[in-house]
């Protein structure tokens, strides 16, 4: 059948974490609409020779002119197109179509430090941050991926209307999980930015290790994350402490591994739609994440944790292992004041009944 319309997406700014995951998951979809012609934009470093089908159009773009695709995009639309940039950032110009931006990316739109980036990211956030300040009313509808979402954008848009909430992951995992021999207790597949906190959990393990508890633990990580070296670092020095690093896997094999664990645990501080949350829920997996509203805008995690404190995230681990944390009993001053005369040896003082 003849296509009778053209959607045009610009993905040209993903290709790793959360962002690979949706524009992939989008092309995955296109299977089901034959009769619409996909234009979409990547980024080189996406590997697409096996995605491609009939009716996508796949047009490959460099990163300094992703800011351009809008200009190409408006002198291939007709009347009754649709325009998507799934990449977070606003096109410079106005569509002559309907025209949805899909927002991601919290750096945008919320106040917070960038110090603990590099000065490379520190300035890209920056650009970006100011493009989307500049361009953001050049769509007709803005897309987020939570109610938090949604509320932080409140703030910085006039026409609150046009902001819609419309999360999607396509659902491809079981959820029967019957496996008895786990691989690890618990897992965490994040991207090594500041925010997503591996230092508090690496203190975390540190603190069970002296405690003579050793749960397992797999944290998948970009390949050459500097992570990794600290943390070959940690486990060199503490040679019971039951870590293993992952790599360079695939969406598919971050699948295959979620669904051999005990349970995810996500210590990061702040998302906009954190997705190995949602596939754990998919797949029931227990999960253990930061007391965060981005976290109960999706899931209800077994338990909870302050994310500032490694204490906070050991005791929620022993919680869920259900290893009893002993409390301090509560005494009185009384024997405050015998604590005191412990070691004295005023043998005149007596103490009344």
């Amino acid at each position: 059948m003849k296509s009778y319309m053209k959607i045009f997406c610009d993905a040209s700014n993903l290709h790793v974490g959360g962002g690979k995951t949706l524009i992939l998951d989008f092309i995955h979809a296109i299977k089901y609409f034959k009769n619409v012609e996909f234009y979409i934009f990547v980024d080189p470093r996406l590997e697409i020779d096996h995605l491609k089908q009939n009716n996508i159009n796949f047009i490959t773009i460099k990163k300094f002119l992703r800011y351009f695709v809008c200009f190409y995009i408006n002198l291939n639309l007709q009347q009754g197109d649709y325009v998507i940039y799934l990449g977070n950032i606003p096109p410079v110009i106005k569509s002559k179509c309907f025209s949805t931006l899909y927002l991601g990316n919290r750096y945008l739109v919320e106040e917070m430090s960038t110090r603990k980036f590099s000065l490379k990211t520190r300035m890209r956030l920056f650009f970006e941050k100011l493009v989307f300040k500049i361009f953001k009313n050049n769509v007709n509808e803005i897309i987020v991926q939570s109610e938090g979402m949604k509320n932080l954008l409140i703030e910085k848009i006039k026409e609150q209307n046009k902001i819609k909430i419309f999360p999607f992951l396509n659902k491809r995992y079981n959820k029967t999980k019957t496996i008895k021999d786990y691989k690890y207790d618990f897992i965490y597949i994040a991207s090594d930015e500041p925010h997503k906190n591996h230092i508090k959990l690496l203190e975390s393990w540190r603190e069970l290790s002296k405690e003579n508890t050793f749960p397992s633990l797999c944290l998948v990580l970009p390949q050459n994350s500097y992570l990794i070296n600290v943390i070959k670092g940690m486990i060199s020095s503490s040679v019971n402490i039951n870590i293993t690093i992952e790599s360079n896997l695939t969406n598919e094999e971050c699948i295959r591994l979620l669904g051999k664990c005990k349970c995810l645990i996500y210590p990061s501080y702040f998302e906009s739609f954190g997705i190995p949350l949602v596939e754990a829920k998919l797949m029931n997996v227990d999960i253990v994440a930061s007391e965060k509203d981005f976290v109960r805008d999706i899931i209800d995690p077994k338990e909870t944790f302050d994310p500032d404190s490694s204490y906070s995230i050991t005791r929620a681990v022993k919680r869920y292992l259900k290893i009893v944390d002993t409390k301090e009993e509560i005494k009185s001053a009384r024997e405050l004041i015998r604590y005191i005369l412990r070691d004295k040896a005023h043998t005149h003082i007596s103490e009344n009944k």
